[in-house]
């Protein structure tokens, strides 16, 4: 929540219960609740003002609390999940490489750039956009039940990628505890690998139309045909070296 949002929904509240918030007042409840978005601190607000009897301005606490307590719990859960992510920036940085027991918290941190680029980031930024960025991302993987081998894979830091520029080893990635409830959530097996042009050879009768696989494709797998006879492949190859010697003089 930017401060303008926080402004305005604090202007509603004044309206209503008919008292202005000192500056010094607004500024310490803005720290207590910046981490909420605008649309939590106007629900906790309109449920405060809706629930509660109370003289003069309600505590920021009650409003805090009724902004959370109406959250769905998938919602409650984005909000746990980033609260372990700035953990882990603080403590570990972006030099290091990192592997959450809550693989979706890796593919939503791969929406907002990956783990080097969110450790990199400025606070302001991270309150305004990457939060809401990563929340919606996390609810998003953990309604589908699904992720890619890629998006689940560890976070590589910045002493991991100049060990492969430089053609070492990996070093092993912080295992870092969320204390979240487990999910059920699946990762999808890598894709099987494209095969190559392989080779077969293979020996017929002068003369016989071939009809077998000489090759697989490198596109399908599956095996080419071709219906040449050994022959006119084996004319086509003169052809084509005789074209070359002309070439290049050989």
């Amino acid at each position: 929540m930017t401060k303008e949002e926080f402004l305005n929904a604090m202007a509603m509240l004044s309206a209503s219960v008919g008292r202005e918030v000192p500056k010094p007042q607004a500024t310490v409840w803005y720290q207590l609740v910046s981490d909420l978005t605008a649309e939590q601190f106007q629900a906790g607000i309109l449920e405060t003002l809706r629930t509660n009897t109370f003289a003069g301005l309600p505590t920021i606490g009650l409003i805090r609390q009724n902004a959370i307590g109406r959250q769905p719990a998938e919602q409650d859960r984005s909000l746990l999940a980033w609260d372990r992510v700035l953990e882990a920036i603080r403590e570990h940085g972006g030099y290091q490489t990192v592997k959450f027991d809550d693989l979706a918290i890796h593919a939503a941190i791969r929406s907002c750039g990956g783990w080097v680029a969110l450790c990199e980031q400025e606070t302001e930024q991270m309150i305004t956009w990457t939060k809401k960025a990563f929340c919606d991302a996390y609810r998003a993987h953990i309604a589908s039940g699904l992720l890619t081998a890629a998006a689940a894979a560890r976070l590589p830091g910045i002493i991991a990628a100049d060990r492969a520029n430089a053609g070492y080893d990996q070093p092993q990635a912080i295992d870092v505890t969320t204390h979240l409830t487990a999910i059920k959530i699946r990762v999808a097996d890598n894709p099987a690998p494209t095969k190559k042009i392989v080779d077969k050879p293979e020996y017929y009768k002068v003369g016989q139309r071939v009809a077998e696989p000489l090759f697989e494709s490198s596109i399908s797998g599956e095996p080419a045909k071709t219906t040449m006879t050994i022959e006119e492949q084996q004319a086509k190859i003169q052809a084509a070296k005789q074209a070359l010697r002309q070439k290049y003089g050989g």
